[in-house]
């Protein structure tokens, strides 16, 4: 099967004819219709009954012209848009899926900045850690972007050695409450379970059916969240209640300040720290996108810091 058969066979069902779609096409009818018995005698399928009065699509051949039609779609965009890329010098190519982190973000926007001169796709998305697994695992982004707890590392480590994927670190920090600055919590000498329950927890929902270990939160309640909690799956969402209803999570309390004002972190420093790298298939080079995000994904996290709250 041929894309030119496709193209005949679908020319044929609009003109109606053999002959129309002969004539339209500037070939010769017998090339047509060598065309189409070739196509039902590949698929063993009979796509038009012929007759003295003309021709006519069988149920099934009606199926196939609709099934042509979409592939010929499918390799027209494929033609605009590599074709385009091809001709194109210079062009970039990029996509990034992450946990919920600021740094990442800000490494994004310099990648813009610094590419303003050349022409690029690029892409970045914000998932839970089993989405963002799954988007390197399946080549749908370049480079992933997820947290390592002490309680979930070995089975991390296991799952990205099955998938064929490596984890580079780029920074370590301890476990802390995000909160407003100002906020009450700011101001304790000490933060217990029992302290937090004034106050709204805010955590981001994992999806059905994922493992309690892929959390995004860092898992400070071992029994059961504080009387007060929250689920909501847009960051946006949980930054705005933390600025305006004294609610909290817990995370790794890195902080930029030109995009996170009004929040601030109580690093929790007697608890094992978060580790935080980035990750990618392990049988692939980076491309020069890539490469570049992930320099510019380091100077980010190494201007990250943890608010000065230490309890």
């Amino acid at each position: 099967m041929t894309f030119q058969q496709l193209a005949y066979l679908v020319e044929v069902s609009k003109c109606g004819s053999i002959n129309k779609a002969a004539q339209k096409l500037y070939l010769s009818q017998t090339a047509i219709s060598a065309s189409i018995r070739a196509l039902e005698d590949e698929f063993h399928l009979k796509l038009i009954n012929r007759s003295n009065r003309g021709i006519e699509f069988t149920q099934i051949g009606k199926e196939f012209v609709s099934y042509a039609v979409s592939l010929l779609e499918q390799r027209d965009r494929m033609e605009s848009l590599y074709k385009h890329t091809a001709q194109t010098k210079n062009f970039l190519r990029f996509s990034v899926t992450s946990q919920r982190f600021l740094f990442p973000e800000d490494a994004f926007v310099r990648l813009l900045k610094r590419n303003e001169d050349r022409n690029y796709t690029f892409s970045y998305h914000e998932a839970n850690m089993n989405t963002v697994i799954d988007d390197i695992a399946e080549h749908r982004s370049d480079v992933g972007v997820i947290s390592v707890f002490d309680s979930n590392k070995a089975m991390v480590d296991r799952l990205l050695d099955n998938l064929g994927l490596e984890f580079h670190p780029l920074v370590s920090s301890p476990p802390c409450i995000f909160c407003r600055v100002g906020h009450p919590l700011t101001k304790l000498e000490k933060i217990t379970e029992e302290t937090l329950d004034d106050y709204i927890y805010l955590y981001y929902d994992q999806g059905l059916g994922i493992a309690a270990e892929f959390s995004e939160e860092y898992q400070w309640f071992p029994i059961q969240k504080p009387r007060h909690a929250v689920c909501s799956s847009s960051r946006a969402v949980i930054v705005n209640l933390m600025l305006l209803a004294d609610a909290f999570t817990v995370g790794s309390g890195l902080l930029l300040d030109e995009i996170s004002p009004g929040l601030t972190s109580v690093p929790l420093t007697e608890e094992k720290n978060i580790q935080i790298g980035w990750i990618k298939d392990s049988r692939q080079s980076l491309s020069d996108g890539a490469k570049d995000f992930v320099s510019l994904l380091h100077a980010a996290a190494g201007r990250s810091h943890v608010a000065a709250h230490t309890l």
